[in-house]
């Protein structure tokens, strides 16, 4: 069991540049349906401040900059990546900060990077594994559906999707089984108030037989998007439906087995797949069975436990032997780390280049 307990100094500061600060007061609870919990930045501040909280952790959520303590911030509030403000976010010999890479580069001057791939570890042990939140207020698929096998959806951003998932083509070859696509998106814009309003198109299962998501992918099929989260996997057990996937390395660390989620390319692999659930009853029967006990390990319950462990077990002994070291160890520990950072992707780039 970690040590709870936290100085009067230690509150976790979860930071949003004010550039991204919600136009519209977010939601007090973690499970509401807010479309704003799809966006990477209030899901892994908005979501993680409010859980973190309701376990009694010492935390604040704010737009403001402090200048001493704990500062927890999503990657694109930390430095611009598209030029939409001006300034960085630096450490200090007070300020100590924690960078949410989410699906991005890591922000190279942070102290602690909190990953969503285990690849991502790769990097050094600055860099630390948890698990992406799953969909909140997810509504599980209805058991009154039983063997029922017709609707087969999407969930997630359309642009994400492989073209021929998108392809009217696609639709025909779903019609012409006797089954229906249900395209699960949500619109949702920081700097556009209106598209706040509660909603619960991205966690209502209750009417989804089978889930498809194969990313689109301009590089190629088979390449592992190793900053990529396991989301959808998580979103399916949780909802008790088979899940179709892409051949991603999340996805692959998760699996124990066949029960577990089918992969495919392309639609072509993904229809096969359908196919072979569509045929066998007991095959949904068995996976959904299965994903009712990974659920157990994937839950938000289960997640927030493994923020109270990075927080306790990580960040506060870092944070509290960063402020008692001497400006040459500080200064050479952040030295050290980012070149272990920078030779790790140019092994790895060169690897990929000739192909080792």
């Amino acid at each position: 069991m970690f040590d709870r307990r936290q100085a009067a100094d230690e509150t976790i500061h979860f930071y949003i540049h004010p550039e991204f600060w919600p136009r519209v007061a977010p939601p007090q609870s973690p499970d509401a349906h807010w479309p704003g919990f799809g966006f990477g930045i209030y899901t892994w501040t908005i979501q993680t401040f409010l859980r973190l909280r309701e376990a009694g952790v010492a935390c604040d959520l704010g737009c403001e900059l402090p200048e001493r303590g704990v500062v927890v911030a999503h990657r694109e509030c930390l430095s611009a990546i598209d030029g939409k403000y001006r300034g960085r976010v630096a450490s200090t010999k007070d300020r100590f900060v924690v960078d949410i890479c989410a699906d991005l580069y890591p922000y190279a001057s942070a102290n602690l990077h909190i990953v969503q791939n285990m690849h991502m570890t790769r990097f050094g042990p600055t860099f630390l594994y948890v698990r992406h939140w799953p969909q909140p207020g997810l509504v599980a698929r209805a058991s009154d559906r039983l063997d029922t096998f017709r609707n087969i959806a999407y969930y997630g951003n359309e642009k994400n999707l492989a073209d021929g998932l998108r392809s009217p083509q696609w639709e025909r070859e779903l019609d012409r089984r006797g089954l229906a696509w249900l395209r699960q998106y949500q619109a949702f814009d920081y700097a556009d108030p209106a598209t706040y309003a509660l909603a619960s198109s991205w966690s209502d299962y209750s009417e989804v037989d089978a889930v498809v998501a194969v990313r689109r992918s301009p590089q190629g099929v088979s390449i592992g998007h190793d900053q990529k989260p396991a989301s959808k996997l998580y979103n399916a057990w949780i909802a008790g439906v088979p899940a179709i996937l892409g051949r991603e390395s999340a996805y692959r660390i998760e699996r124990r087995s066949d029960l577990d989620y089918m992969e495919a390319d392309d639609a072509e692999e993904a229809l096969a797949c359908i196919d072979r659930l569509r045929a066998s009853p007991d095959l949904r029967r068995a996976m959904a069975e299965n994903a009712r006990r990974r659920a157990t390990e994937v839950c938000a319950d289960a997640t927030l436990d493994a923020w109270i462990a990075l927080v306790f077990d990580h960040v506060l002994p870092a944070y509290r032997e960063w402020r008692s070291a001497g400006a040459f160890a500080r200064h050479w520990a952040m030295s050290s780390q980012q070149a272990h950072y920078h030779a790790v992707r140019v092994r790895r780039a060169l690897a990929r280049k000739f192909g080792r």
